[in-house]
This record gives C-alpha cells, sequence and structure tokens, in this order.
C-alpha cells in the first residue's frame, strides 16, 4: 500500500470538511470567468482519483472495509439537469462480494474533486434504488434509471420504461417529484482540481509490490505517462475459483490450476466440457490431476510433467486436447497473445516474491504502452490462494513465467 504524503492529507481534509459543511457562498462573483476556465474530466481521470481516494483513506484510522481487498465493481456516470455528465459513481466491494462503500467524485471543474463517498455497507443509492423498485411496483428489468445530481447533495433518480417517467429526489429520504430542480448556482474548483490532477500523477510513480504477501489488484495505480491501455477478460472468467485449501493434499498448486482451467471450460460450456468436471466439489479432478503430474508433498510438480497430465485427463474423460510448455514469456507479452485466443493459461511462477514457486490460472491482463519502450503487462489470475481472480502479476517481477497453452479439440 502507498502511503499518503502530509500535502495530499492536508488538501484531503480541506476538501472533505468542505463537503460536508459547505460555504454559503456557492456563486461566483465573475460568470465569465467561471465559464472561461470551465473544465470536463474523463471517466479515466476520475477513476485514478478514486483510487488515489480510497488509498488515502486506507492509511487513516476509519478506514471502515476499505483495504486492498476491495475492488471497484460498477462506474455509473451522474447527470446534471441538462443531461451533461457532472459526476461518477464507483461502487466497490469485498473479495468476498460484500458491499464496501463507494465513492462519487466530480466529472468538471463546477464539482469538487470528491463528492461524498463511504467506506462500508450499501450505498444509499443501491438502498434507493430498491425502495422505490420494491413500494412502487417497478420491475427493476423493465426500467431505466438515470441519476443526476442537483448540488448540495442532492441527488435526484429518473426511472423510465419507454411509456412513463418518474422522477424521486433522494437525499435523507426520497419523494417523487414532476419535474428536475435546477441546480444551486455553481462554484468555480479548477484550483482545487488542479491539485489534485498533479498529486495523482506524483503518486503513480511506485513500482508494483514485489514482495510477499502483497498483492496487485489495480494496475493501473502503477502506471502513468503510457500512449494506450489495454484490458481484457475472458468470457464469463468471473466467478469463484478452487483454492489449494479445499483439499487435502499439500503443494498442490499445479493441480488446482488445472482443476481451475477445468472448472473455467465446463462453466462456460458445460454441455460440450460435462465430462471435466467428476463431482460436485471437484476433489476427484484434483485428485487425478495430483497423480498425473506425479506431484509430491514437499517438493510439488515439475514443469514438465504438466502438459501431458492435461493430455492423459482430457483423453481419460473422452475429450482431447492439446497441451504445450513453453519457456519463458517475454514479460508477459506471450500470455497476453494466448489470452487474446480467448483461452485459459496454465502459468508457472518461479522465484516469484509474491508467491514464489507457484502454478496459478492467467484470465486476463491489463497491458499499458509506452511510445518508443515497450509495454507494461499485468496478467489477472486465480492464484489458487483467493476464490475470486482479482489478483494480478506484473511482467517486469523478479524471477522468470513459464506456460503452459491447452487447447481442447
Amino acid at each position: 500500500m502507498t502511503k499518503l504524503n502530509k500535502p495530499f492529507a492536508v488538501l484531503l481534509i480541506t476538501v472533505l470538511l468542505f463537503c460536508i459543511f459547505p460555504s454559503t457562498s456557492y456563486a461566483s462573483t465573475d460568470n465569465n470567468s467561471n465559464l472561461n476556465s470551465f473544465k470536463e474530466y474523463s471517466l479515466e481521470e476520475a477513476r485514478e482519483l478514486a483510487i488515489m481516494h480510497i488509498k488515502s483513506i486506507m492509511t487513516s484510522d476509519d478506514c471502515g472495509m476499505w483495504n486492498n481487498k476491495i475492488k471497484i465493481i460498477n462506474e455509473t456516470p451522474i447527470f446534471d439537469s441538462n443531461d451533461i455528465i457532472t459526476g461518477y459513481y464507483f461502487k466497490l466491494e469485498t473479495i468476498e462480494h460484500q458491499p464496501a462503500g463507494y465513492v462519487i467524485t466530480g466529472a468538471n471543474s463546477y464539482q469538487y474533486p470528491i463528492i461524498e463517498y463511504s467506506t462500508k455497507g450499501q450505498s444509499f443509492i443501491e438502498k434507493y434504488f430498491k425502495t422505490i423498485c420494491s413500494i412502487n411496483g417497478y420491475n427493476a428489468a423493465n426500467y431505466s434509471a438515470k441519476i443526476y445530481y442537483m448540488n448540495n447533495l442532492t441527488y435526484i433518480y429518473k426511472f423510465y420504461n419507454g411509456k412513463s417517467c418518474h422522477i424521486f429526489e433522494i437525499s435523507n429520504d426520497y419523494n417523487e417529484i414532476q419535474t428536475l430542480k435546477p441546480e444551486h448556482e455553481f462554484h468555480n474548483f479548477s484550483a482545487i482540481w488542479s491539485k489534485y490532477i498533479d498529486l495523482s500523477e506524483s503518486s503513480k510513480n511506485d513500482l508494483p509490490p514485489d514482495e510477499e504477501n502483497v498483492y496487485i489488484t489495480s494496475p493501473p495505480n502503477y502506471e502513468s505517462g503510457y500512449s494506450l491501455s489495454r484490458y481484457y477478460t475472458l468470457p464469463a472468467f468471473n466467478r469463484n475459483y478452487k483454492t489449494t485449501s479445499m483439499f487435502s493434499q499439500s503443494d498442490n498448486c499445479a493441480p488446482t490450476a488445472a482443476v481451475n482451467l477445468c472448472y473455467y471450460w465446463y462453466s462456460r460450456n458445460p454441455e460440450k466440457y460435462a465430462s471435466l468436471k467428476q463431482d460436485p466439489r471437484w476433489t476427484n479432478v484434483h485428485d487425478d490431476f495430483y497423480n498425473l503430474m506425479n506431484t509430491h508433498d514437499g517438493s510439488g510438480t515439475s514443469d514438465f510433467s504438466i502438459a501431458s497430465a492435461y493430455e492423459d485427463y482430457f483423453n481419460q474423460v473422452g475429450l482431447s486436447c492439446k497441451a504445450t510448455l513453453h519457456f519463458t514469456t517475454d514479460f508477459g507479452q506471450k500470455i497476453v497473445d494466448e489470452l487474446d485466443n480467448s483461452r485459459p493459461v496454465h502459468l508457472i511462477l518461479h522465484d516469484n516474491r509474491t508467491y514464489g514457486e507457484h502454478s496459478v490460472l492467467a484470465l486476463g491482463y491489463y497491458q499499458f504502452e509506452y511510445n518508443g519502450s515497450g509495454n507494461s503487462t499485468y496478467i489477472r489470475i486465480a492464484d489458487g490462494f483467493s476464490e475470486s481472480p482479482n489478483r494480478y502479476v506484473w511482467g517486469g517481477c523478479a524471477g522468470y513465467w513459464n506456460y503452459v497453452t491447452v487447447i481442447p479439440k
């Protein structure tokens, strides 16, 4: 976790106090100056701001559920009365899929950078959406809902289904209204935005963590100045994977990664790959791979035993595949190339400071391209320790990687 420096802490406290106890003067005395200095901020800039804010709160005594096991699971635009994006709502969740609060940022210089946030539980936006649907008999599947921000911590929900439109004001409670209320007068916060942007850029110069028991969950935190970023995950990748502790044997990361590869194909196409699953807990599948890979307590699994074990197991259950062991990954690029073929990869980590000697299943990637200086690549994995596939390994970390490609036929 990156520690927050004192200048940012002071700025953060100032901003939060202003959000909670707003000044009585919102209007600028120079409307032309406001107009000329108006600036919009992208979703990417708002996301970086939200992540920086989350990291800063992690260092405080009142961090709630915010730790390195939370993630942004939803990004929703918030509009003004002219249907122009004026903010973003970032919904947060733990790796155990528990609600972990939210962050609402501005999207232009007429809004504060951090409008409000909560470090735990379900957001009021989620709460009132469910309440309004329930009380009014709205089928959420048939209604679209749009969020508006009217300043002064006042929000509007507009529900519409193509035939009718219902508008609700939500703050401490909710009530139906006939039309959108105009916003309170605007103040220009360009100077504060500039300070936040400068701090955001300076805070992103840290290298990815490369040490024991420290996991990468948000690659953009460690990159800046790139010309292009690419994000990809396999279809239907997001599910709870098996961990080594679910099985009785030890030094079993390679058999567990193999179980997860079979589990992925079965979940993606249960009719075609039904025979890959032998029992509800996947214990028999694990035990078969444990034996086919010639895995041993104390010594684990040889890289050279993995590919043949996949082919033997697929044949054993009436299927077939082509499995091949490859050496080195060109800093993760070869894993990216294989994932782009819409196939998971059995990734083997050697001398890794976080995982040591360890097999994982690669399911996606985050890649940052730098003009004239190559790429920085992060591979998204089911690591065999956490059921949720929300951790990454960095292609520039210490050690080296081998990998096994498995192509079902």
